[in-house]
């Protein structure tokens, strides 16, 4: 028998949800694919099968996340919606006179209305990642941040002296209402398991649900020396324009 040592996988996974980061988890992301059949059998065998048909495929996706967000819990909560104190900071644009080349995690502005707050999110107008504010330097208008995607890497495409920045208002709480006859399908959205610290080019270890629904069913505590954590289930559904599929390991 030949074995493929580098084969043998293990360890954690990012979690991406509708291309939002979910954040850190606590206890591991468990997978469960569950596929239920029907027995026929017939009187001249007893209780012997005489053959088996599949009836159904269940993908269920845990994911226990460990950071209290109200961005990420709203979007993991159908019933839930979410408001802000203040408006998000306008007018802001770089002031860079060669631009900024990939890789950068910080930029001198030219200053708008409003305070950028680190954990904030801002996009430069030339494309549409996300990154989240790490500080803000009012003395020298200077902002650092990461991508928001992976929490590491800086800026994925370069921005022009005077590109404007669009921020996102912080948010101030999170409602939970009844979500009474809210359609799953309808809001659901791709769900993207990536094992943690792989360069993102590099899926063969990833999971992929297509059209992931949201079950949130939180219990969580208030105590000392323990992380407080959500465990949110995710529920794959057929995808009817592209074949039936639920789910693909790899970049399907």
């Amino acid at each position: 028998m030949a074995v493929t040592t580098n084969k043998v996988e293990i360890g954690v996974c990012d979690v991406t949800y509708g291309g939002l980061d979910l954040g850190a988890t606590k206890g591991g992301v468990s997978v469960e694919i569950k596929t239920t059949t029907y027995e026929a059998k017939v009187d001249q065998f007893g209780e012997t099968p005489i053959k088996e048909i599949i009836t159904g495929t269940t993908v269920m996706v845990k994911v226990p996340m460990a950071e209290t967000d109200l961005v990420r819990l709203h979007n993991t909560m159908p019933q839930s919606s979410i408001s802000s104190t203040a408006a998000a900071p306008t007018g802001f644009s770089v002031n860079h006179s060669g631009g900024l080349t990939v890789g950068a995690t910080s930029v001198v502005l030219h200053t708008g209305t409003g305070t950028p707050v680190a954990g904030g999110k801002f996009s430069f107008a030339g494309h549409a990642t996300v990154y989240k504010i790490t500080g803000w330097n009012s003395g020298t208008s200077t902002l650092s941040f990461v991508a928001n995607f992976d929490g590491a890497s800086g800026l994925q495409a370069p921005v022009a002296d005077s590109e404007a920045l669009t921020f996102q208002a912080v948010a101030a709480a999170v409602t939970i209402a009844s979500g009474i006859n809210i359609d799953l399908l309808q809001i659901s959205a791709l769900l993207k398991l990536h094992p943690t610290g792989v360069d993102p080019a590099v899926t063969d270890g990833d999971f992929i649900v297509y059209l992931a629904g949201i079950s949130p069913n939180f219990s969580f505590k208030y105590e000392f020396a323990a992380e407080r954590v959500y465990e949110v289930t995710f529920k794959g559904y057929p995808d009817t324009l592209n074949g039936n599929r639920i789910a693909a390991f790899g970049n399907g």
